[in-house]
């Protein structure tokens, strides 16, 4: 009987034993879905925060927005030997037409021709370059320079002349009867001073002087 008894007894520890490890395997299974429900959801709410801009570049890019012109003015400031001018509206930079020009500001007339501002760097004293320039003009009455000023902007000394007449310029062209030239010399270090030339119809000439004052005062230092 001894014999007999015990190997039921082991084969029935056996199956005992079975039963425990069956149940304890299904425990970890039914919780697994616990954990995969977790991670699904700090998952989505970090892969939109992945998408949306930080908050460093949100504020950076609404700075941004305005633009470092004034209203109007976006895209119409040129820099010409180290300094600023904001184009007046209407004025549109364009490529220099040749190499002793810098830039160019154009503005259509009703003609259909462009007035053009000049803008070029020479040597030379001020007042034999405005001696020069009144050279190149002639008038019935002799009297060719109306108006001579000398001021300073953003602490430049820029001496500023406006003169009429029959405009014969260097002699490559016909004389131009009623003609107006305004002209802006810029003081520079090094005596290498900017010129701003404007040449035209008297009457097209007297349309822009608003323009033409805009421009000028609004030299700065980039």
């Amino acid at each position: 009987m001894k014999n007999i008894t015990t190997p039921l007894a082991v084969a029935a520890l056996i199956a005992l034993t079975g039963c425990k490890e069956k149940n304890t395997s299904a425990t970890p299974e039914a919780a697994a879905p616990t954990p995969a429900h977790a991670e699904g959801g700090p998952a989505g709410a970090s892969h939109s925060g992945a998408n949306a801009p930080a908050a460093g570049e949100a504020v950076a890019h609404g700075a941004e927005t305005p633009g470092a012109a004034a209203p109007g003015e976006t895209g119409r400031t040129i820099t010409v030997a180290g300094l600023s001018f904001t184009a007046p509206e209407g004025w549109q930079p364009a490529p220099p037409s040749n190499a002793m020009r810098l830039a160019e500001l154009h503005v259509p007339n009703a003609d259909g021709a462009d007035s053009v501002a000049v803008f070029s760097v020479a040597g030379g004293d001020p007042n034999m370059n405005i001696t020069r320039w009144v050279g190149q003009f002639g008038s019935d009455s002799g009297e060719v320079l109306k108006s001579r000023e000398t001021k300073t902007i953003s602490g430049r000394t820029v001496h500023l002349v406006e003169m009429t007449g029959t405009y014969r310029g260097m002699g490559m062209r016909p004389p131009q009867p009623d003609t107006m030239m305004r002209a802006a010399i810029v003081e520079m270090p090094g005596g290498q001073n900017l010129f701003i030339k404007m040449t035209g119809p008297i009457e097209q000439m007297q349309g822009l002087a608003d323009g033409w004052e805009k421009l000028i005062n609004s030299m700065h230092t980039p």
